[in-house]
């Protein structure tokens, strides 16, 4: 397994644990930082797309909280 395939699996158990925890929402840039120490080679902004595309194809709601630059 690649380490994308393996960043989409985590991802997608993530989105498991939200669906299961409606109407709780998650942080996603929490998450996306979380995951990008463990999967280097993308970025907390790469993931965080990849959080959003996943949620939004699952009709997730997520809680804005990344921090304004």
């Amino acid at each position: 397994m690649t380490d994308d395939e393996e960043l989409m699996r985590e991802i997608n158990r993530h989105a498991d644990k939200a669906e299961e925890m409606k109407p709780a929402l998650i942080d996603r840039y929490a998450l996306a930082t979380t995951l990008a120490g463990r999967f280097q080679q993308h970025s907390p902004d790469e993931i965080e797309r990849m959080i959003t595309g996943v949620w939004r194809e699952r009709g997730l709601a997520w809680q804005a909280s990344k921090p304004r630059e």
